[in-house]
């Protein structure tokens, strides 16, 4: 339970990661957290992969078995209870776990055992977990929130002796001729198991299983190139539109250059014209697979993606866990040279337009194979499924037998390292019109395999039924049915981002962060707030109250959004409404306070690490509530922010907040516009009456201004948020007439009023998330105010 199908010294990982992850982990004396003099309440550390939370640190734990130092030596595979008797000296000493608050690193190891007393009661580190063996009953769930339900099978059955006769029989590299003189070189991959999946990384990534690959089959060296796109399929339009930018990057169509813009159904039919194409020109010749009874291309499934990616490793990436390293052996975010600010080719030409990089420049895996990490990312067999893990089988699993998305792994030149790690798992659509959405992305691309003999092919080889495959006309230089042509004048990636900006769906567990046990800085309220996304962490930052007292601020972290780990020294600070950015390698934190002269405003702060924060600076005087900072050019700052008061309407005091803006060199002087950013909507609509925390993001196509409005006058707390778009950002209109996100339902945890809203977008989807309470009660001093998730529905 405590390893949760993990190998290694903790359950989120061995000693080069404890200073980076311990802390979210576990509660120890060690490290970043310092000496504990007592235990820590229960639950405020992430949990392990089966929902555990605790299982490092904390206090010991008592477990049932007697103390034994030669327990392992006779252990019996199945269900192990401990030596039948005392130890070897009869002094009556049971087992302890798991390490305790005022121990080091070392002792809440995965496997440390420590034997103390049966009747100890000297030491305050002690305590004990509940279990509960059920009878009768076979594939009892654990009892943990839907998306936490981990496998149901029993511990890892360890590696798996696998035939590897049928390997040995084959070449361990083979090349296949294409038309054109072009050539396609492939990889034997050997049988054998894995674990397979991370714990550490997003919830589709669990749980860590083991998977056996039973039979061996070829892996393309490299990914598909455009020069073997074109000799099987022929060239269409995208090829003119890439040739019409040679110059601007770097002759993207060069022959060794990645394909892209593919979608899975595109690839699909590629695989199924290359059989086709192979089996012809094979025929009656000696070449190795002749000789084989049968064989089928096709596209990876994700086990035997992710078993040739790792080739033997258990870390993030097939090298290690330093993501520093990637460089090495990836083309990624990173290390892609982007247009523009300065940068230049080695011989000095300016970057004018996407570098696209030849495949194999950098190092291969332990197999032979290059660019697993980054690149393109890569469509595989399977069908995707968040939850597929949960009752994978352990030979050969082959994806789900249907769904609405394909999966892609791998990451691409497009992503930071964390999206091209071995288990990161991405799905799309698979058609080319999936569901009106584009289905090929301009790093989508794919990988071939070659399954050995018939019983070994898989869901992404070649199938006649599959209606929506391309197959590749006989004369494969004039193609009868072409892939989606992609105009010389439309731009590679056309994303509806006001479509997807008004199809906010929230995440079925809400709330993600609550407010704090009592005695809590956050005991009452987590309120205004502000979502920082590095690439790396999300960085979470609120102003929280605590039953009669003052705002404070304070933090938090996650890595998917979801999960968060509260700072320990929480607050970090007085204040409220604070919203963050990062220029350089600097935080930047804005909130409303006054200085040491009492003089009211816009407050900074800087901060290295994001959570040890200088003292603030007024920059900006006046009534500046909920800010929100936008970087948005080099030397260009916009600042969005409410401002307003009571107004008499109809004979009554009436509160009236409106948008408004001001902008900067260098997002430390400001200078205000003259009108509001966005006018109120009219008589009667939704947000007649205010306008509040504006949060606004820069796209392709614009900017995108979340905000939150109210037009009910008996109530200035019923707030919902709304969206508008402009073109330069000074000059709004509203999308629409109705908000983006209402009130949830009568009774709910958010069914009273939304009281702040942040978001970004990422990975084509945004995500964001927002501040509720369950009342409408015009009181926030008697509102608990916590936040939950979303995302917008393709």
């Amino acid at each position: 339970a405590c390893r949760a199908g993990t190998t290694t010294a903790w359950s989120f990982g061995n000693f080069e990661d404890f200073d980076r992850l311990g802390h979210e982990y576990m509660f120890v004396s060690d490290g970043r957290q310092g000496k504990h003099d007592r235990p820590s309440r229960v639950g405020l550390k992430k949990p392990n992969a089966f929902g555990l939370y605790d299982m490092h640190g904390n206090v010991w734990e008592y477990v049932a078995d007697w103390w034994h130092r030669f327990t392992y030596k006779n252990s019996p595979i199945n269900d192990p209870t401990g030596p039948p008797e005392q130890s070897e000296k009869g002094d009556m000493r049971r087992v302890i776990r798991t390490g305790s608050f005022d121990w080091g690193r070392w002792g809440a190891q995965s496997v440390y055992r420590m034997r103390i007393g049966q009747r100890s009661t000297q030491h305050p580190h002690q305590g004990f977990r509940v279990a509960m063996r059920p009878t009768g009953v076979q594939g009892i769930a654990a009892a943990v929130e839907p998306h936490e339900q981990r496998r149901k099978s029993k511990v890892d059955p360890g590696p798996q002796k696998v035939d590897t006769s049928a390997a040995d029989k084959n070449p361990r590299e083979l090349t296949l001729d294409l038309p054109g003189k072009i050539k396609m070189e492939f990889v034997l991959i050997r049988p054998g198991s894995f674990l397979m999946g991370s714990s550490e990384g997003f919830g589709d990534e669990a749980p860590v299983h083991r998977t056996v690959i039973s039979t061996p089959f070829y892996m393309a060296k490299y990914e598909v190139t455009t020069a073997q796109w074109a000799a099987i399929m022929g060239k269409d339009d995208r090829f003119k539109f890439w040739e019409s930018m040679k110059g601007e990057n770097d002759d993207a169509s060069g022959p060794r250059k990645a394909m892209r813009d593919v979608s899975w159904d595109e690839c699909h039919g590629f695989v199924t014209a290359l059989q086709k194409k192979v089996a012809t020109s094979l025929r009656g010749t000696k070449h190795p697979l002749t000789k084989r009874v049968g064989y089928k291309f096709a596209l990876p499934t994700e086990a035997q993606w992710e078993y040739a990616c790792r080739a033997g490793s258990t870390t993030e990436f097939h090298f290690g866990n330093d993501a520093a390293a990637l460089d090495q052996y990836a083309w990624f975010a990173g290390n892609m040279l982007w247009p523009g600010g300065g940068r230049t080719f080695p011989d000095g030409t300016p970057v004018k337009g996407v570098h696209y990089h030849d495949v194999g420049l950098k190092k291969p895996n332990g197999f032979g194979l290059y660019d697993m990490h980054g690149g393109v990312w890569e469509w595989c067999a399977d069908y995707y499924d968040k939850d597929y893990y949960v009752n994978s089988p352990l030979k050969d699993p082959t994806g789900p037998e249907s769904g609405r998305f394909r999966a892609l792994r791998g990451g691409s030149w497009f992503r930071y390292a964390k999206y091209c790690r071995s288990a990161y798992r991405r799905f799309f659509y698979p058609a080319s019109n999936g569901d009106g959405v584009t289905a090929y992305i301009s790093d989508f691309g794919c990988r071939v395999v070659i399954n050995l003999d018939g019983d070994s092919a898989r869901r992404g080889a070649p199938d006649p039924k599959v209606s929506n495959s391309k197959e590749a006309p006989k004369d494969s230089a004039r193609p009868t049915v072409k892939p989606v042509a992609q105009s010389e004048d439309r731009p590679q990636r056309a994303v509806n981002y006001t479509k997807l900006a008004r199809s906010l769906v929230r995440y079925d567990d809400n709330p993600v962060i609550r407010v704090g046990g009592r005695g809590a800085w956050d005991e009452q309220t987590l309120g205004c707030f502000t979502v920082l996304d590095d690439g790396e962490l999300f960085y979470f930052y609120s102003g929280g109250t605590q039953f009669g007292k003052p705002k404070n601020i304070g933090m938090a972290t996650s890595k998917d959004g979801i999960h968060w780990t509260k700072h320990e020294k929480n607050p970090l600070f007085p204040g409220s409404m604070p919203y963050a950015i990062k220029v350089g390698d600097t935080f930047r934190l804005y909130h409303p306070g006054k200085n040491d002269a009492g003089r009211h405003g816009l407050q900074m702060r800087r901060s290295k690490d994001g959570s040890n924060w200088s003292k603030p600076n007024l920059v900006l005087a006046g009534g500046i509530l909920d800010p929100c900072v936008l970087r948005v050019a080099e030397n260009r700052f916009h600042l969005y922010y409410c401002g307003g008061g009571q107004r008499m309407k109809d004979g009554k005091q009436v509160w009236e907040f409106k948008a408004h803006m001001a902008t900067s060199e260098d997002g430390i002087s400001w200078k205000k516009t003259p009108k509001p950013a966005l006018p109120l909507g009219p008589e009667g609509s939704w947000d007649s009456q205010s306008h509040a925390g504006p949060c606004v993001l820069k796209l392709e196509d614009g900017f995108h201004m979340w905000y939150l409005g109210s037009g009910d006058y008996k109530d200035k707390l019923a707030w919902r948020i709304g969206h508008a778009t402009s073109p330069d950002g000074l000059n709004w209109a509203k999308s629409g007439s109705d908000p983006v996100l209402g009130i949830g339902r009568a009774g709910a945890w958010d069914g009273g009023t939304l009281m702040s809203f942040d978001i970004i977008y990422r990975d084509g989807e945004f995500l964001f998330w927002y501040a509720a309470a369950p009342t409408e009660h015009g009181d926030e001093t008697k509102m608990t105010i916590q936040i939950g998730h979303g995302t917008s529905r393709n």
